[in-house]
């Protein structure tokens, strides 16, 4: 019965989020106060018992919060909950037995809301204030019918929306991305031509003085995206233009400049095209970004910004300075001289973007090893080997997980369209089952949604990896962009080699 009514209560929370519904009520909670101990609580007459539930609390903050169960005095709450946040109270759940859901008896129970009212959204009833952004300003009841229950949940605001993963997307407070952070500077680069159509924009890498492609295809690719975000300018695609840098030999040269730049954007049939640098600060990047209209060759807007440093980032930037020089010899000496001919080189070791989950299950007799790229955000693309004990059982899978909302599988399904920088065409492919799971430990309780293939084999998924640097992903207007360089060098890493990875997917196949 508790792990029905965590689940419930959790799916409640998130189903707030989704609605993007902000949340109201009552400050305190009968006798108490927001911000009132435990002690408090018990002379109030509760009897309070711990709840040792990690994973559930878990999921609706990012701290460690102090949860009891409580022995309410009010017959028609099934259950309840009180939740403590340094000693202080914040948060109160409730299961009521009221089979009725309207406006009238929630007054009565819970007293006069805010001057909006309560409202109805989907089957919710909420109360909130909103700012000037439509952020949630205030926020402390959710109120739905769950199988001819009520469930509530009652927050103090000003500590919920720090401290939990939806209070900060409703307060719109959460961490910002990359791509948000240079917005602003998408904004001021963005051009114009006199008609109604976009003008069409081509973006050359910006470059980092220790040449990591890595670090500089990253940064450009998060500009591309901000700048498409503003819904003004069309986008050439980039491998089209590598084709070009590669063929004419323009980047490679040094010579990079407003008369050569327009060369480029004239061979490309582009308007606009944008270059630049990133200078290294540690902790930070300074984005130096120029446009130069094709047409005119004049240099029409120059602009800078300075953003923060992602895990990502600080991983890769650090690992490429001091090293330049060592890369191809360190990468050489992993590098699986068995493996098949690629089209692009993966031997950059130092700056591998592949991250690697292994855990061993001695019960069922095999080593799963997980090997993941992530994007600006929780979405990753992943090859997996589970590597059997009976070589002949070994396994292969490769897949997109696509959606950071675990809870809700069924947004993974749909239309996806996937690109290599190198490949020639789109690749379409249409999901129709529920995501699929992939465990991250032997217990199976830690996993992750993905989609994949299930009429063919992992080996499309890949060869593509293994045959480009960086693979493109879109769905439903959304486009990610993965860093798939050096996934042999990662396997090999662990002693696994392309034979065996061969020999799994090739008996899949059989």
């Amino acid at each position: 019965m508790k792990k029905l009514i965590n689940f419930l209560l959790i799916q409640l929370c998130l189903i707030g989020f989704i609605f993007a519904a902000p949340i109201n009520s009552k400050n305190g909670y009968k006798e108490l106060d927001w911000g009132s101990s435990v002690d408090e609580a018990k002379k109030a007459g509760y009897k309070l018992s711990v709840m040792d539930d990690k994973e559930y609390l878990g999921k609706l903050y990012n701290v460690d919060v102090d949860a009891y169960n409580v022995i309410s005095k009010d017959k028609s709450v099934r259950v309840l909950q009180f939740h403590y946040f340094g000693g202080k109270l914040f948060a109160v759940t409730e299961l009521l037995d009221l089979t009725e859901l309207n406006p009238q008896k929630l007054e009565k129970r819970y007293g006069n809301f805010n001057e909006q009212g309560i409202y109805l959204v989907g089957s919710q009833y909420m109360d909130a204030k909103l700012d000037v952004n439509g952020a949630v300003s205030n926020l402390s009841i959710v109120i739905s019918n769950i199988k001819e229950n009520i469930s509530t949940i009652m927050y103090d605001w000003n500590v919920y929306k720090d401290i939990s993963f939806v209070g900060k997307k409703l307060s719109k407070t959460e961490e910002k991305t990359i791509i948000d952070e240079l917005g602003p500077l998408a904004n001021k680069l963005v051009q114009e031509k006199s008609g109604s159509k976009k003008p069409s924009f081509a973006f050359m890498a910006l470059t980092t003085d220790y040449k990591n492609t890595l670090v500089d295809n990253y940064v450009t690719d998060a500009l591309t995206e901000a700048m498409f975000n503003t819904g003004k300018i069309k986008i050439i695609e980039r491998a089209n233009l590598e084709a070009i840098l590669s063929e004419q030999k323009f980047q490679s040269s040094g010579l990079v400049n407003e008369e050569t730049v327009k060369s480029i954007g004239m061979i490309a049939g582009v308007d606009f095209v944008c270059y630049g640098n990133l200078k290294d600060l540690g902790d930070s990047l300074t984005v130096n970004a120029r446009v130069v209209d094709v047409e005119t060759g004049e240099l029409c807007a120059i602009s800078r910004a300075t953003i923060t440093k992602d895990d990502y980032l600080l991983n890769q930037s650090k690992a490429a300075v001091g090293v330049t020089n060592s890369i191809t010899k360190n990468s050489s000496s992993t590098k699986t001289t068995s493996a098949p001919e690629v089209k692009k080189t993966t031997t950059q070791t130092q700056n591998n973007a592949w991250k690697v989950v292994r855990y061993r299950n001695d019960s069922e007799g095999y080593t799963q090893y997980i090997f993941r790229v992530f994007s600006t955000d929780e979405r990753f693309v992943f090859v997996s080997y589970k590597k059997c004990d009976v070589a002949a059982n070994s396994r292969v899978i490769a897949g997109i997980h696509w959606t950071s909302e675990d809870n809700w599988a069924n947004s993974h399904r749909g239309d996806f369209e996937i690109k290599g920088q190198s490949t020639e065409s789109t690749i379409l492919k249409t999901f129709e089952q529920w995501a699929y799971k992939c465990f991250l430990d032997a217990s199976e309780k830690n996993y992750f949604y993905y989609m994949t293939d299930p009429k063919a084999s992992a080996r499309w998924l890949v060869d593509l990896f293994l045959n480009n640097d960086f693979v493109a992903v879109r769905k439903d207007g959304l486009v990610r962009k993965f860093q798939t360089s050096g996934m042999l060098d990662k396997m090999a890493e662990y002693g696994i080699t392309w034979e065996e990875i061969d020999a799994a997917i090739a008996s899949e196949e059989f």
